[in-house]
């Protein structure tokens, strides 16, 4: 095995909100024979022509290869700073707009945000008090 093949079962492919929407990442994933993470926020800002649910029906079969549960990132816009700047806290529609996307499907969710402590026991108890807001 080439050193650089060993490399690849730690790797992990995301989208991100400029470039990169994740029917490229997912593609350029497959190539590899790595997973793809769909990353809400950044999709949100680069959809490349896909919904959510569209984006997860993609990005989710891709962890299939590592027998692992999949893995999508959560995070919200900074109301005070440029677009693609993450919040202290997560936007709870934008919890919401996720778990619908997921259609009751199986993911960890990453949540990024500096809060995220407090964020994720605030997401699944469903409360709308979130710090910073």
């Amino acid at each position: 095995m080439r050193p650089e093949t060993g490399v690849l079962r730690y790797l992990a492919m995301e989208n991100d909100e400029r470039v990169w929407p994740v029917s490229a990442i997912v593609q350029t994933a497959r190539s590899l024979g790595v997973p793809a993470i769909t990353d809400a926020f950044h999709h949100g800002l680069n959809p490349g022509g896909l919904t959510l649910r569209e984006a997860l029906d993609l990005s989710l079969p891709t962890w299939e290869l590592r027998r692992a549960r999949p893995k999508v990132h959560l995070s919200s816009q900074d109301p005070h700073k440029q677009a693609g700047a993450h919040a202290y806290s997560v936007d709870l529609g934008d919890w919401y707009a996720l778990l619908d996307a997921l259609d009751g499907r199986e993911a960890d969710v990453m949540v990024e945000a500096k809060g995220k402590e407090q964020v994720s026991w605030l997401l699944l108890s469903g409360s709308s008090n979130f710090p910073g807001r």
